[in-house]
């Protein structure tokens, strides 16, 4: 089925997605290991950034993502449509793929999909994964559970109205003791 709205996050055992001030860096650091063990043995398939985004049509992420990802040294998404859910204007410059939507979180939606051409709707960025979560209309969440807790910083559901159920449909383990978990909201 093309269209569906998935997320796919990086997370500390302690649910933050970004360190304090929006910070990703940490997603990407390498983590010594005192003890050398064997992760135990991953029942399913580990599923890796490059693999989801082969299914993705269209990004569609929360305001506060694009400000961050903006100040990357170079535009991470190449030519991949990306849709900003913002009632403010985006910057003059942003990358010639980029556009901007605003309203409800179905409006949006809608819009993501009119920018895709039968590829599913990749949802980033905390605030909006909520949003979707809390109205229905997010079809699967992946997070990539790393080994480290982080303490202060951005918590994937901080933003969420309430309590949600989720049927977990896989699960793996990675290298350097990451935890894959793949996940449907009940109810989809």
């Amino acid at each position: 089925m093309s269209g569906r709205a998935r997320a796919y996050l990086g997370m500390s055992i302690d649910g933050r997605i970004a360190g304090p001030e929006h910070s990703l860096g940490w997603l990407h650091e390498e983590r010594p290991r005192e003890v050398e063990s064997s992760p135990p043995e991953s029942p399913g398939a580990w599923v890796g950034y490059d693999d989801f985004m082969a299914d993705i049509g269209v990004l569609l992420m929360g305001r506060r993502t694009f400000d961050v990802v903006s100040e990357f040294d170079r535009w991470p998404y190449g030519d991949l449509p990306v849709v900003v859910a913002s009632s403010r204007a985006l910057p003059e410059n942003p990358a010639a793929t980029v556009s901007a939507a605003c309203g409800s979180t179905s409006e949006i939606l809608t819009a993501a999909r009119a920018r895709t051409e039968g590829g599913d709707v990749y949802v980033d960025g905390g605030q909006l994964v909520s949003s979707f979560l809390d109205d229905g209309l997010l079809d699967e969440l992946t997070t990539t559970v790393l080994p480290t807790v982080r303490g202060p910083g951005v918590s994937l559901f901080e933003s969420l109205a309430g309590p949600h159920n989720l049927d977990l449909v896989d699960l793996a383990v990675g290298e350097g003791g990451a935890v894959q978990l793949r996940w449907i909201p009940q109810g989809i």
